[in-house]
Order: structure tokens, then C-alpha cells, then sequence
């Protein structure tokens, strides 16, 4: 499943190139002396985006426990929020609840959520076509029908394309790689009251630091639409 998510991100991406140069080939050309008229976002202004796509799991969740035997992946809701400090560069803040797939457990309420503080750079932010790149970093919470397992994602690699088709608006393929480590995880406990007849005392959790902690990431393929206000 995930070579074919890759594939088809691929191909994805792909086809918006193409969709690129054939909108740039077909922009008029302004004749001698004529006023250039710019559809790139103007620098100061409010940014709010949302994103969709798929998110592939890659790593572990702690030493000897796969990340992709807890999600076979999730689709984002994702929100980011900024502000245009110069005409190519952006500062501000993401948010995204993931609406997972849990491969053992079918029906499971399982989910990802994440938040943090990123910067954006445009290169090409007076142009149709406008190729980012970003870094950003901040929170995970991946929760399981135990409880919530969560930890600090240090680094989010971000790029993409956005295609300005007005002064507003600006849509266009992207790709997001973090690496974050978990550090606090639920562990199923028994308590301390009588059993009932023919059963076992009820199940609870408590929240425990993980000792044998490891890396894992998220890779996410998609598509992304901004506002400027």
C-alpha cells in the first residue's frame, strides 16, 4: 500500500508540472511599455492554508514496536497560520488532526495530532508559478484505544508548489518528511479492586515515560490551497 501512495503521489506531482508550464506558456505577453500585472500574493499579509492528503508512517513508536503496526496511515486536516514578514518569506504556526487507520484493530477510534511553529520560504512569489520549501518544528499526540502516546517532533521538512491563480488565492501540490521521538506512552495496568466472579479485575492505564525511545516520521503527500487576507 505504501509504494502504491508513493506512486501516486508521484504521478501527482507530476501532472501538476505539466499543468504548470502549459498555464505559463499560456499567460499573454504584455506588449512594449504595457503595465506588468503581477497575480503573486503581495508580501504583508495574512496566509491561512489547508492541506489534505495521506500520511505514510515510517520508524517506531520505542525500540521493537513499528510505527505502521499501530497506523497504516492517517488523513490530515491541516491548518496553518502566518504572516508574510518580507515578500518571500513566511513565519507562523500548523495544526492538524489525522484521522487514522489501525491495521489490528478494525473499528478502533485512532487518530494523530499535531502542532508546532514553521517558517516558510517563496522563491518565486511575483510568479504564476511559486516553488516553497519550510522547516518547522513542535508537538505529537498519537492516540490508541489505551491512551495517548505523544512526544516532540524536532524537525518538519516542508516544500511544494503554489500555483497563484489570483492575488488571493494560490493552490498546488506538497510534501511534508518530519523526525520526532515519543516519550510518554500508556500502560495497561490492573487495578487494585476485587475480580468479579468468572472475570478479571478491569483493565486501567497510566501514563509512563519510555525508556528505549527511537525515531520515527511522517511522510505526507497532498494538496494545498492558501488564502492571503
Amino acid at each position: 500500500m505504501h509504494r502504491e501512495v508513493v506512486f501516486v503521489g508521484l504521478v501527482s506531482t507530476s501532472l501538476f508540472s505539466n499543468m504548470v508550464d502549459a498555464a505559463e506558456s499560456a499567460q499573454p505577453e504584455n506588449p512594449a511599455g504595457a503595465e506588468t500585472v503581477s497575480t503573486a500574493p503581495p508580501s504583508e499579509r495574512l496566509k491561512i492554508g489547508l492541506r489534505t492528503g495521506y500520511a505514510l508512517p515510517i520508524g517506531d513508536v520505542y525500540q521493537d514496536r513499528p510505527l505502521a503496526d499501530e497506523f497504516t496511515g492517517y488523513i490530515p486536516i491541516h491548518l496553518d497560520v502566518g504572516y508574510m514578514v518580507t515578500p518571500n518569506l513566511m513565519l507562523g504556526v500548523y495544526g492538524l488532526f489525522g484521522i487514522a487507520q489501525a491495521p489490528k484493530c478494525d473499528g478502533c477510534s485512532v487518530s494523530v495530532t499535531r502542532f508546532g511553529i514553521q517558517a516558510h520560504y517563496y522563491i518565486s512569489p511575483e510568479k504564476f508559478s511559486n516553488p516553497w520549501v519550510g522547516l518547522g518544528a513542535g508537538y505529537e499526540v498519537a492516540s490508541f484505544e489505551l491512551g495517548e502516546t505523544h512526544g516532540f517532533e524536532f524537525a518538519q521538512l516542508q516544500g511544494g508548489i503554489h500555483l497563484n491563480t489570483s492575488s488571493a488565492f494560490a493552490i498546488g501540490p506538497f510534501f511534508t518528511f518530519s523526525l520526532a521521538r515519543y516519550y510518554y506512552t500508556p500502560k495497561p495496568v490492573f487495578s487494585n479492586g476485587p475480580a468479579p466472579v468468572g472475570g478479571s479485575r478491569p483493565l486501567e492505564t497510566e501514563t509512563v515515560r519510555i525508556g528505549n525511545k527511537t525515531f520515527h516520521s511522517w511522510l505526507t503527500i497532498g494538496l494545498m490551497g492558501t488564502f492571503s487576507l
